[in-house]
């Protein structure tokens, strides 16, 4: 089940960066790396610092960008719950 809800919370964040605007291109690069490490992570791929990595984001989107925010945090308690 974590599965499917990491899943759906890495599709929600394919969903947030498609909405970034122009003028926001370094968001977009380290959220797509982001990206390609969690789904590095779902095909058995595991990748170190990964949790780090989210809590990193939330700090610098949390008061620019509230629901990316709230994606990412999502991906932060699912691979918490995951152990991962």
């Amino acid at each position: 089940m974590s599965q499917d809800s990491l899943k759906a919370a890495v599709q929600a964040l394919r969903s947030e960066i498609e909405q970034l605007g122009t003028g926001q291109e370094t968001h977009r690069v380290r959220l797509q790396s982001l990206l390609s490490n969690l789904e590095k992570e779902l095909a058995g791929e595991p990748q170190a610092d990964l949790q780090q990595g989210v809590g990193h984001l939330l700090e610098q989107f949390e008061t620019e960008h509230p629901r990316l925010t709230e994606v990412l945090n999502r991906i932060s308690v699912l691979l918490s719950n995951m152990g991962i």
